[in-house]
Order: structure tokens, then C-alpha cells, then sequence
């Protein structure tokens, strides 16, 4: 009847120009309760193809519009189970977040739907309000980790700057000593003082060094020399 009086026009027919779409597939991973729940699905289904259940009481139209419900999040089933860390808001929050880490200079907008769990006011649990939370948070964990950064910028690393720079000049300034003290036409060998006697060759200073150990009297950790 109401085709008859009304002039439907489809988007394919009018052409309007839209923006293009580009889809991007997540995939997560169920939690153990939300298996074990799936079964509890599967076993109602079974039930009412036997006939065994009343349809007022239970019916595939229930069954799967609570499937549908799990599969976002557990606790659309039962409000006592716990945020699964992993779970589909966790990882939208992390994904949403991330967008707008990487393009904050922009000031992009994001638009978050779900035909699903939308907030009726009534304080229960619901995916709109979960999603804020989590961004809540990560906003939070982001400004923590950008204020420790600048912190460590002004304090930290000056110091370790310094402490590092210091010891390259120490660094140098060794060897620029083992190339003062080694001989042009003698192999790369810093000369070593073993009981008061300079050694220039490896091969002298190697039995200077088990001399003076055969000649220790006590057993001590350091050679003094």
C-alpha cells in the first residue's frame, strides 16, 4: 500500500555524494566466562527446538538477542561479572584513544555508535557509559606519563647528561694516555707496573703478574702491585 502513493528513492538511485568508508575488522578473543556462557546459549536453543520450553518463557528471538548481548560484553548478561580487560570496550577505548593521540595536533572528532546497551539513566550497566570511563582513564594514564616525562626532562636527564658527558672526557683522556705511553713500533699494549717495574710487553708483564701471585702470602680478593 504505501508503495503505492510514496516515490522511494535509494541511495544507489540518487548517487548523493558520501564519504568514503573504510572498514577495519577487530578481532577479540572471547573470555572464559563468555564460553562458557555461549554453551548455556546453545543448550537453551536446543531446548526450544525439542519443544521442551514454554515460548513465553524462553524462545530463539530471547536467545539470540542475548547472544548479541554477550558477544559486546559479559556484563550486559550478568552485571556481577568482571571487565574482561580484553573485551570489546577495552579494545574500541584503547583503538579510540590511540586515534586521537596520533592526530590531537588536528583536533579530529571521532563518533562512537552501538546498537546495543545504550544508557537509559536507570544507573545499570550499559556500554556508552563503560567507554567513557575507560577513555577517562587512559586520558589520565597519558597526562601522568607526559608529566613524569617532563619532569625527567627538567631534572633527571640534565644530571645524567652531565654524569655522562663527564665520563666520556674520561674516556678520552685514557686514551690519549695509553697513546702517550705506548711505544709507535710496540703492539697496542698499555703498559702495566707490577712491583714498582714498568712492563711494556704483554709476554713480561703476564709473568710479572703470576710471580706476584705465587708470592702472595694471604689470600685477598685485590692484587696490589
Amino acid at each position: 500500500m504505501f508503495r503505492m502513493v510514496a516515490d522511494i528513492q535509494t541511495g544507489d538511485m540518487l548517487n548523493l555524494p558520501v564519504p568514503k568508508a573504510n572498514f577495519h575488522n577487530v578481532v577479540v578473543k572471547p573470555s572464559e566466562w563468555q564460553q562458557e556462557m555461549v554453551e548455556g546459549l546453545a543448550e537453551r536453543a536446543d531446548a526450544i527446538r525439542k519443544g521442551d520450553v514454554d515460548p513465553t518463557v524462553d524462545n530463539i528471538l530471547l536467545v539470540t538477542n542475548d547472544g548479541r548481548k554477550l558477544a559486546l560484553d559479559q556484563r550486559l548478561i550478568n552485571p556481577m561479572l568482571p571487565d574482561d580487560p580484553n573485551g570489546k570496550i577495552s579494545v574500541c577505548a584503547e583503538n579510540v584513544f590511540r586515534i586521537w593521540a596520533e592526530h590531537s595536533t588536528e583536533r579530529l572528532t571521532q563518533l562512537v555508535f552501538s546498537d546495543l546497551s545504550t544508557p537509559k539513566g536507570d544507573g545499570k550497566f550499559n556500554a556508552y557509559d563503560d567507554l567513557k570511563n575507560k577513555l577517562k582513564i587512559l586520558h589520565a594514564s597519558h597526562l601522568s606519563q607526559r608529566y613524569a616525562l617532563e619532569d625527567k626532562i627538567l631534572k633527571e636527564y640534565p644530571q645524567e647528561i652531565k654524569r655522562l658527558t663527564e665520563r666520556i672526557a674520561r674516556y678520552k683522556t685514557d686514551i690519549q694516555t695509553v697513546a702517550r705511553n705506548t711505544p709507535a713500533d710496540k703492539e697496542v699494549f698499555p703498559p702495566m707496573k707490577i712491583g714498582g717495574i714498568l712492563y711494556i710487553e704483554k709476554a713480561e708483564a703476564g709473568k710479572a703478574v703470576i710471580e706476584a701471585c705465587k708470592a702472595m702470602e694471604e689470600l685477598s680478593p685485590i692484587l696490589h702491585c
